[in-house]
């Protein structure tokens, strides 16, 4: 087999299975197929359709940089039960939660990026303040668990997707429109069916806390912030092994705008393969844009600052 391709299975050891080990054969074979049947699998590709390294978890895996797969992974194969993805260590970050294949990350923004991994039974108090929103009422459907402010759902590709909220602890603010704002509700309380609240699909940002307490900054990339500091001007960006993501490209501090002109003229793919190409970048094989309220935004083909009505956001560039 090639070493390139090789599959690896990271196992964890849990109580029930320790003390099987006292078991005879056909009792260890029928509890390990039990366990398996339970809890199931989750196979990591380094690359789209399986391709590339791969390893396989069927525990726990709180840091996949113990195991030299961090930010790696770029499709996925479900062998049983729900995971759970997430970006930091520890379970922390954005999450996500998910029962079936994903053979193609590449236009998701937790692509190259998962850092650890677990069934979801794991998941218990340790969230704290968490929330997980679903797609599907009832808490069915795809999810997404977040423990931090998020002012735009669009970043995780869960934006106008909620249809429940399951509540781990402590209270929470979801907001219809980006940074907090529009029509926004305190919830208290697990929401099997976000219609009662007028709130099915239409959910864009949340926060923890009360609808009265003060929201947080928005979320925008500090100047000159530690990351991908490409070859031209462009800032904020994450590398992965093949692709370099801007959550908010900026240029002088400045976020970039939709269109290479103030005019309006050269705008979306155009705009956003030459703002790759202004890090160096081959192309933009993903982008979405933001309305920017008027605040000012870096033209490119400009070479200067000025109020625009779209910004560039979520910008996946290939090397």
């Amino acid at each position: 087999m090639n070493a390139s391709h090789a599959e690896r299975t990271l196992t964890v050891l849990r109580p029930a299975l320790v003390a099987s080990l006292l078991l005879s054969p056909s009792a260890l074979a029928q509890s390990e197929t039990q366990h398996h049947r339970d809890s199931g699998a989750i196979v990591l590709y380094e690359h789209v359709n399986y391709e590339g390294r791969s390893v396989r978890i069927d525990g726990e895996a709180p840091d996949l940089r113990w195991i030299d797969f961090n930010d790696l992974t770029s499709s996925m194969r479900v062998e049983g039960g729900r995971w759970e993805v997430c970006l930091e260590p520890d379970y922390r970050g954005s999450c996500h939660v998910l029962d079936e294949d994903l053979p193609n990350m590449s236009e998701w923004a937790f692509n190259d990026r998962i850092t650890s991994v677990r069934p979801v039974s794991f998941r218990g108090p340790d969230r704290e303040a968490g929330i997980t929103l679903y797609s599907g009422f009832d808490y069915s459907g795809r999810a997404l668990t977040v423990i931090d402010p998020v002012d735009n759902l669009s970043r995780m590709s869960f934006n106008d997707t909620a249809r429940s909220i399951e509540l781990h602890a402590g209270v929470w603010t979801v907001c219809v429109d980006d940074d907090y704002r529009g029509g926004c509700r305190t919830i208290d309380r697990s929401v099997s069916d976000l219609r009662r609240f007028r709130l099915d699909q239409r959910i864009t940002s949340v926060r923890p806390g009360r609808l009265d307490e003060p929201a947080p900054p928005p979320q925008r990339p500090p100047h000159h912030q530690p990351g991908y500091p490409g070859t031209g001007g462009l800032e904020g960006g994450v590398a992965g092994p093949n692709t370099v993501f801007f959550a908010v490209p900026e240029v002088n501090g400045y976020p970039l705008a939709a269109c290479l002109f103030e005019s309006g003229y050269r705008c979306g793919q155009e705009a956003a393969d030459a703002a790759c190409a202004e890090a160096g970048l081959r192309r933009a094989i993903h982008f979405s844009t933001e309305h920017a309220g008027g605040q000012p935004l870096w033209y490119l083909a400009d070479a200067r600052p000025a109020r625009g009505r779209d910004g560039l956001t979520d910008l996946l560039c290939a090397q």
